[in-house]
């Protein structure tokens, strides 16, 4: 843990890296990879359920923030504050992607 005399490395800056970097360049813009992903959700819970529901990919970043507030009940790590603040990022992507088409 950082000492008042080290400088903190900022979670908030380490996911915007990530989401706009490295993360981007290895799965595409969360709009395109997370619409799929909840498509496959949706005829996950159709199939099983036999209940269709229209899933949004911001529904994807909920899902995956409430699992890293999970995560950090059972066992607080820096990594999944940083995937929070990721997913967060995530979400305010999709929603202005959605405002500029």
């Amino acid at each position: 843990m950082p000492t008042s005399s080290m400088k903190r490395k900022s979670v908030l800056l380490e996911a915007e890296s990530l989401v706009h970097g490295d993360r981007n360049k290895a799965y595409g813009p969360p709009t395109t990879d997370f619409s799929c992903t909840m498509d496959m959700f949706r005829a996950y819970v159709k199939r099983k359920y036999k209940i269709d529901i229209s899933f949004d990919p911001t529904d994807f970043s909920a899902i995956m923030i409430m699992a890293k507030i999970s995560r950090q009940a059972h066992k607080p790590k820096r990594d999944s504050n940083i995937d929070i603040a990721g997913y967060a990022e995530c979400w305010q992507w999709i929603q202005d992607d959605k405002q500029t088409h």
